[in-house]
């Protein structure tokens, strides 16, 4: 139960019946809910996942997504852990479950915390400001304004060593470091060890240098990112990371160098026992050592975000890492060590022996999912990657089938376009290239590269997009000075014309496969697929006046022939909203060329709790004959409107949800539906198809 509470949590308290319904087949296979209740035989619905290669839990508990709030800093101590934001808001959750305890508010960025083992204090610091309330109150005990505190003790330490310590008068820290058991404490500066001095006289007592060596030259002081004291009482070490090259550690007492190993750590932590030290970089990864001799025991790779910020829990058994929008609950074996009993050396029968190095796969070796095209009939989705492959996906299975063609290795395919009908291909990559592809049906396969149509680079150029003409004899592509147009059947570029200084997206007109649209804020054009002349003249739009508008993430709909985009208000609903209200609003294309103005119809009206991510597309409709739009929001539910009921709607559905930890990452999150009202939701590498997912309903009211 901890591992559903830390997945689905959120999800579960605001529908529990998913418990039932949902989360047993978002479950690894091997795990115990998905055996009992969505296995083949005893699942009790017919919602099903496919294309996941993951049979077990992952040692990630749980991963807290914040979307546009930006984490600042982390405290844990006795059951709760808070994360502090630059907005000046504090949560604090359980530490087994996961979930919110409370909220509170400091004012300002809080960019240092620390949770006080009395009567569950927290202290928060921002430049401004130190206060300190309980965990489960805004009620202030104590407050300080940091320009005004008096200063109880000065002391220039610089005036009490050597020359290189003298040197660093005027000059601000870069680390600073307080044991109290041993009243030491340790400071350096850019390009100087670490100094050690006495808490209670101040004068000091000496330095911690890595000794000469091939790595380590006796003129050059590698730069130092962290240090952290052992917490234990009876232990007197100090490990220092340097910057991309040595974690190392020192004896405090006799002031010498004990080891040191290759590392690229950025920030360290170290368990509340002293046993566990933990290191993290700006790559993502995680490091997690035996204090005392630096042995490695496990090794986490998460590329997206960089690691700003890590703790222990109390018992050492949970690692908390805060990236720049989300925060990581880790509970890797390795972390259940030896238990020695005080009177008795040998360990105890039931302790888990000493792990040995365990290396995680390194993630970004593995070529992850870059581009979904918007279009397929459901067997089979071709897909782009960041290492420049074009992918064939198996959608029966959920399972890669094959590579069709590849880009350069270092380019990311930035966006993908397929005519199946036609089969034709068309993907640009982040190296401004464009190459157009026929690909035929195979029976081994499925489909298989025929022949290369276009290969373009388009040099000093950016590629904002692309996009296929109905009937795939066409390609038009944006770039960053021009609109270039190109003939598919003759391998020619037939049009161009001057790019605007701000992109605005193409469209296919959903009614009309003889034009192509251009949709700017305030008006709309209609161009011919031929040659880019102007088939319609310019449209004003209205409607859209006082909101900003998703220009990434919109659809057509053949289905009255609707352009749906997603609206966001301007300005906050209240003065004192914390979110704005987010809109569908669509754009009847039918009635283009027969008025000189058109209007966007909003589906919601006012204040709403909507908290749309992005529009995923339409699809038909199992429980009518119109359509339904679906949309993902950013608490990671699948939801949908039937663009054919009056407006203002009342209600949405919601139909599931994706685990939590798959919100989290630089690009978002990608999906899609098929003409078989399957979705597909991109996991890295991997495509989990959601079967029958639309057939689970739940009206919810939008305020």
């Amino acid at each position: 139960m901890p591992r559903i509470a830390g997945e689905f949590g959120s999800n579960l308290i605001s529908d529990p019946s998913a418990i039932y319904r949902l989360i047993p087949p978002l479950c690894p296979p091997n795990s115990i809910i998905y055996k009992q209740f969505a296995s083949e035989g005893a699942s009790l619905t017919t919602f099903q996942v496919i294309g996941l290669s993951a049979e077990d839990w992952d040692d990630r508990v749980s991963c807290i997504y914040y979307g546009d709030q930006r984490a600042e800093s982390i405290a844990c101590r006795d059951g709760r852990f808070a994360i502090g934001f630059s907005n000046g808001s504090i949560i604090v959750y359980y530490n087994e479950s996961c979930q919110e305890a409370t909220r509170l508010e400091h004012g300002d960025g809080v960019l240092v915390m620390e949770l006080g083992s009395l009567a569950g204090l927290l202290a928060a610091s921002s430049r401004k400001s130190i206060k300190v309330t309980r965990s489960n109150s805004e009620k202030n005990f104590m407050a300080w304004e940091l320009p005004n505190g008096n200063i109880i003790k000065h002391q220039a330490w610089a005036e009490s060593g050597g020359t290189e310590i003298a040197s660093t008068l005027g000059r601000p820290p870069t680390v600073i470091k307080i044991n109290l058991e041993h009243k030491l404490l340790a400071v350096t500066y850019r390009s100087l060890p670490v100094f050690l001095f006495d808490l209670e006289t101040f004068t000091m007592l000496g330095t911690c240098k890595l000794p000469t060596s091939e790595r380590v030259s006796s003129s050059a002081q590698i730069p130092i990112t962290d240090f952290v004291f052992n917490p234990n009482p009876e232990v007197e070490l100090l490990a220092v990371a340097y910057m991309a090259s040595e974690l190392a550690l020192y004896d405090t007492f006799r002031l010498t160098f004990k080891a040191s190993i290759p590392s690229e750590c950025d920030i360290l932590v170290a368990s509340a026992d002293g046993r566990t030290l933990a290191g993290g970089d700006s790559s993502g990864r995680i490091q997690i050592f035996d204090f005392d001799t630096l042995h490695v025991l496990v090794s986490i790779s998460l590329p997206d975000y960089g690691v700003k910020a890590m703790r222990f829990s109390n018992d050492g058994l949970r690692l908390f890492d805060l990236r720049d929008c989300e925060c990581n609950v880790w509970e890797p074996s390795a972390l259940v060590r030896i238990s020695l009993d005080e009177t008795n050396s040998e360990p105890s029968a039931s302790a888990i022996p000493f792990p040995s190095k365990v290396e995680a796969l390194p993630i970004e070796d593995i070529p992850t999912i870059s581009a979904l095209p918007s279009t397929g009939d459901g067997d089979f989705v071709v897909c782009g990657n960041d290492h420049g492959g074009v992918i064939l996906y198996d959608l029966s299975t959920g399972k890669r089938k094959c590579e069709l063609y590849k880009h350069a290795r270092n380019c990311s395919i930035r966006s993908i376009e397929w005519n199946e009908d036609a089969g034709i291909v068309s993907t640009a990559d982040t190296g401004s290239r464009l190459q157009v592809v026929k690909i035929v049906k195979d029976a081994a396969k499925g489909w298989k590269k025929s022949a290369v149509v276009l290969d373009e680079r388009l040099h000093e150029q950016v590629i904002r997009q692309q996009l296929l003409s109905p009937d795939a004899t066409r390609v038009l592509v944006a770039t960053s000075k021009w609109i270039l147009l190109y003939d598919v059947v003759k391998k020619e570029r037939v049009a161009e014309i001057e790019a605007h200084a701000q992109w605005w997206p193409w469209v296919n007109h959903p009614l009309r496969p003889d034009l192509v649209l251009l949709l700017e804020h305030s008006a709309i054009h209609a161009f011919k697929w031929d040659n880019l002349e102007t088939a319609i003249p310019a449209v004003k739009l209205t409607g859209q006046e006082e909101y900003d508008i998703d220009y990434k993430h919109y659809a057509t709909s053949e289905h009255g022939g609707k352009l749906l985009m997603k609206f966001v208000s301007s300005q906050p609903a209240q003065p004192a909203a914390a979110h704005k209200t987010h809109h569908i609003s669509t754009l009847d294309l039918s009635l283009l060329g027969q008025s000189t103005v058109l209007r966007f119809t909003h589906h919601f009206v006012g204040p709403n709790t909507l908290d749309i991510d992005f529009i995923i597309g339409p699809s038909f409709s199992s429980f009518n004959q119109g359509s339904v739009l679906l949309f993902f929001t950013k608490h990671g539910w699948i939801c949908s409107i039937d663009i054919d009921q009056p407006v203002p709607q009342e209600t949405y559905i919601r139909h599931f949800f994706v685990p939590s930890h798959w919100l989290s990452g630089t690009e978002g999150v990608m999906a899609r539906v098929t003409r078989k009202r399957d979705v597909l939701v991109v996991q890295r590498d991997e495509i989990a198809v959601f079967k029958n997912a639309l057939d689970q309903m739940e009206y919810v009211n939008v305020r």
